[in-house]
C-alpha cells in the first residue's frame, strides 16, 4: 500500500491533486476517523450512526448500509465532478484546519459500486445522494482492499515552499 503526505494551498489541491484523482475512487475522512479506520482495519457502514455526521438528513447510502466514496472512474465529467467534489463534498476539508484522510479502493473492487443514478431512479433523489459524484460500496470496505492512502493539509499560504509531496511506501509483508 503507498502512503502519501501532500501539504498544498485550496489552489495547489485543486491543480494538483484534482487531476491525479481522475479515474480513481476513493473515501475522504477526517484524519481521527482515519486512525479509527486503520486499528479496525475496516471502513465500516455509517447505518447505525456510530460515526459523526458531516451532514443531517437521509443518506440514500448510508441508510441502506453502504459505504459512501467520491467514484470519479464512473463519473467522468469534469466540471461536474469538480464542482460536487469542492462546493458539495468538501473533499479537502474533512476535518479541523483543512485536513482529510483519503483511502482508495483498489480498481478490482470497483464493479462492486453502487452508483448515484441509483438513488434518482430510486426516489427521485428525495434521499441525500451527491450526483456526480458520490457511489456506495456495499457493508465495509476492508483495508486489504485498499491500495493507497493519501493525508492531505490545506494551508491558507498560495505558495508550500519545498514542494507538495511525500511519499512512503512500506513493503507488503511475505
Amino acid at each position: 500500500m503507498d502512503i502519501e503526505w501532500h501539504t498544498v494551498s485550496l489552489s495547489g489541491a485543486r491543480r494538483q491533486l484534482l487531476p491525479r484523482l481522475r479515474g480513481k475512487v476513493f473515501h475522504v475522512t477526517t484524519p481521527a476517523n482515519a486512525l479509527s479506520i486503520i486499528q479496525s482495519g475496516r471502513i465500516g457502514s455509517n447505518q447505525s450512526n456510530c460515526y459523526p455526521l458531516r451532514w443531517q438528513g437521509t443518506s440514500y447510502f448510508r441508510k441502506r448500509g453502504f459505504v459512501s466514496v467520491c467514484d470519479l472512474h464512473h463519473n467522468t465529467s469534469v466540471r461536474l465532478t469538480n464542482e460536487a467534489a469542492l462546493s458539495k463534498y468538501h473533499i479537502f476539508n474533512q476535518g479541523t484546519m483543512g485536513a482529510s484522510a483519503f483511502f482508495f479502493l483498489a480498481e478490482s473492487h470497483y464493479d462492486r459500486l453502487v452508483k448515484w443514478r441509483a438513488c434518482k431512479k430510486e426516489t427521485g433523489l428525495s434521499e441525500l445522494v451527491v450526483p456526480h459524484l458520490e457511489s456506495g460500496f456495499p457493508n465495509e470496505i476492508l483495508l486489504r482492499d485498499i491500495c493507497a492512502i493519501w493525508w492531505v493539509k490545506v494551508t491558507t499560504f498560495s505558495h508550500v515552499p519545498g514542494g507538495f509531496m511525500t511519499r512512503f511506501s512500506p513493503r507488503s509483508p511475505r
